[in-house]
């Protein structure tokens, strides 16, 4: 049974958690008490890796081969817009989608979720199937339950008479994921003989409840993807919001109810976005945001959120403010408005304003000009803009990942 932590290996696919996914993979799990280990991972992905007996590219092409096939899954089902599917496969965080990580698999049972939700669960093996298969590749299937509980207790009280027929829905689907994640622990169990070993690994990774201290980080040595980070929260932050005042204006009959998928979707991001927002690991003082751009704009509830929000048509002043007013948020919160300076590790020191330190005043007007063109979406220059803008970070991202820089 392997004892050490899994070290890095030559090529450069094989990087952070896909090289813990890659000892899953070849030596199964371990458990440490002093250290870092596997069991913070789950099985699903590095025994569909283990089962396919591909390498480091092989094991990329799958996961962007499933991605792809579950976005046209999407794109189909949903009626999608053309321009909201390329927005999205565009965006920096969609390259954990060709990586070796979970994200694709997870893409794949999440996208299956929200197509068998929105045909109103006529389906409902298919749909506990789904939960189930999400429940063993990552714990944030977890954020499944909250976000149907906002859908059902939504529906509720616009059909009082219906609460049992929903509550029994949400223990049957609650019960099939906790099922899953019951699972993961006795299969971690058959392995290490440690009971909860996920839970105690948790611990090194220094994931516990606490307020957020102020400003927000990435990580400390290296600076690079925060502002995608940080742009995650605020949308996070906004979701919550959002789903909170949507709730109570149908409990209060001012209002029908909103979107399904819509809310659906906000509340899954809502939820995900506070659970890490209260359980972020500190670094010298300050709280890490530590890919949480991933768990958000990754995943398929990102996608419905830009076919319902992305607009059509040239918006007016006051929405473009509003993005503007969001995007100092983000600045403000990850310490931009001050005096700091931020390190980038971009895979180049030749080009001296692409390796830091950085001034967080230049960062936060990088921050404002992406959110200014993603206001402009409802125009042709502004979607070509932010199509290009974002697919060349996206690549920027993925080469700084391969020479072996931390994006998330």
């Amino acid at each position: 049974m392997l004892q050490v932590a899994p070290q890095p290996f030559h090529t450069g696919l094989i990087r952070w958690d896909a090289e813990w996914y890659s000892s899953i993979r070849a030596h199964g799990y371990f458990y440490s008490g002093l250290t870092m280990s596997s069991v913070a991972f789950f099985p699903l992905f590095p025994m569909v890796w283990r089962a396919t007996h591909l390498g480091p590219i092989g094991i990329s092409l799958f996961n962007l081969a499933l991605a792809s096939s579950s976005l046209y899954m999407l794109y189909r089902g949903l009626r999608l817009r053309p321009v909201v599917v390329l927005l999205f496969a565009a965006l920096p965080s969609s390259m954990f989608l060709y990586l070796p990580y979970t994200e694709s698999i997870f893409f794949f049972f999440t996208s299956l979720v929200i197509l068998l939700v929105a045909q109103q669960y006529r389906h409902p093996v298919a749909l506990g199937a789904a939960l189930l298969g999400g429940a063993l590749t990552r714990v944030a299937a977890f954020f499944y339950l909250p976000a149907l509980a906002v859908v059902e207790g939504v529906a509720w009280l616009q059909d009082p008479g219906s609460w049992w027929v929903r509550g029994r829905r949400l223990f049957l689907y609650g019960l099939v994921t906790g099922i899953g994640l019951a699972s993961v622990m006795v299969y971690q169990w058959t392995q290490t003989g440690v009971w909860f070993a996920f839970n105690k690994a948790e611990a090194h990774w220094d994931h516990h409840l606490r307020l957020p201290h102020f400003p927000l980080i990435s990580t400390t040595d290296n600076d690079t993807a925060l502002w995608v980070d940080g742009l995650a929260l605020t949308l996070g932050l906004l979701c919550v919001v959002w789903v909170m005042w949507a709730v109570v204006r149908v409990a209060m009959r001012r209002r029908p109810a909103p979107d399904r998928l819509l809310l659906f979707s906000a509340a899954y991001i809502g939820a995900t976005t506070v659970q890490t927002f209260f359980h972020a690991p500190l670094e010298h003082g300050h709280s890490s945001l530590l890919s949480l751009h991933r768990y958000v704009f990754c995943t398929p509830f990102f996608l419905v959120m830009l076919e319902k929000l992305l607009p059509e048509r040239p918006l007016s002043w006051r929405p473009v403010a509003f993005v503007l007013a969001a995007v100092l948020l983000t600045a403000a919160m990850l310490g931009m408005l001050s005096n700091q300076l931020f390190k980038i590790e971009w895979p180049t020191s030749k080009i001296s304003f692409l390796y830091g330190p950085v001034a967080g005043g230049f960062y936060a007007v990088f921050l404002l000009i992406y959110g200014f063109l993603w206001s402009q979406t409802g125009t042709r220059w502004g979607r070509m803009l932010v199509y290009f803008s974002s697919f060349a970070l996206q690549l920027l991202l993925f080469y700084t990942y391969a020479v072996g820089h931390w994006v998330g």
